[in-house]
């Protein structure tokens, strides 16, 4: 599995090859020494008193997509809300990044390193949809796998939170998980 492939695919405002490929053996390195180890999984209730400050975020990129990260720090979960870099993809490479943020996200990889070099875990990544209600999309999935539809998801033990964004407030959210034996991700609960 090639776990460089997100930070070689979504090379970040023009970060050098150097960099990207630092940024590569960092995630390679703590994968192979199981700093990324199978976690277990992450429930509705785990995630329900982190809901109000996901929200705010998601509420506060309206019309766009929010999203972030949580983390968990000496066994407890704490959210961190993150720039949705989709808009500025875009705008550099069009023809690669075809949609902007009203329908997609994108995180800065380097958010990552910053969680793990702090001593953080990275224990799921959030996003809102708005107008368009929290599921786990096809294009969701598809990036969660790398671009690689028979693949294995990219960040091991890491779940995902969609959120139903609308003008007048979140009024859903979702849960999902990876399930290795049926290869899909599925609602938690």
């Amino acid at each position: 599995m090639d776990f460089g492939r997100p930070f070689r695919d979504h090379n970040i405002m023009g970060l050098s090859s150097h960099w990207v490929e630092i940024l590569v053996h960092f995630w390679q390195v703590r994968v192979c020494n199981g700093a990324i180890e199978r976690r277990m999984t992450l429930t509705i209730d785990d995630v329900e008193p982190l809901m109000e400050a996901m929200a705010e975020w998601a509420m506060a990129a309206y019309p766009n997509e929010g999203c972030g990260l949580l983390v968990e720090r000496q066994r407890t979960l704490e959210v961190v809300c993150c720039e949705n870099l989709q808009d500025e993809l875009h705008q550099l490479d069009p023809a690669r990044y075809p949609r902007t943020a009203q329908t997609a996200y994108n995180l800065d990889p380097r958010v990552f390193c910053e969680v793990e070099d702090s001593g953080g875990r990275v224990r799921g990544i959030f996003h809102s949809h708005p107008d368009r209600g929290a599921y786990f999309s096809d294009e969701d999935s598809l990036c969660a796998l790398g671009g690689d539809v028979g693949g294995q998801p990219v960040l091991p033990g890491v779940d995902y939170v969609v959120l139903s964004a609308r003008r007048d407030g979140v009024d859903d959210r979702k849960l999902f998980h990876w399930e290795s034996e049926e290869r899909v991700f599925r609602e938690s609960t």
